[in-house]
């Protein structure tokens, strides 16, 4: 496929060059094959889309303020942290931190 014959309802024509501009820090929505949560520092969960009850169970209400590990087992959770230590430090960490920093000191 030819990245200049792609065009994007509302973006015009779109190439490798113009995806640094997508706006994909401004969430406006979850797809319906997913859901999301993220969680404080402590692991603990601190935001979850509507949608995640289809998947999880319960309620927002149940899931907000609950340990990542009474959601997903303790084994997924040590699982997950171990993949994020291993990017701490990795080339791809470093190019999400430099993303980050320049997005966000736009807003």
């Amino acid at each position: 496929m030819e990245t200049e014959n792609i065009v994007t309802q509302g973006y015009g024509q779109v190439d490798l060059t113009s995806c640094d501009l997508e706006p994909i820090h401004h969430i406006g929505a979850i797809q319906p094959v997913g859901f999301l949560v993220a969680t404080s520092l402590d692991w603990m969960i601190s935001h979850v889309s509507e949608n995640a009850t289809d998947f999880l169970g319960g309620s927002v209400q149940t899931l907000l303020g609950a340990p990542l590990s009474d959601v997903f087992g303790k084994e997924a959770v040590h699982d997950l942290r171990n993949v994020l230590i291993m990017l701490r430090d990795s080339e791809v960490s470093v190019l999400i931190k430099r993303f980050l920093a320049s997005t966000f000191d736009q807003l």
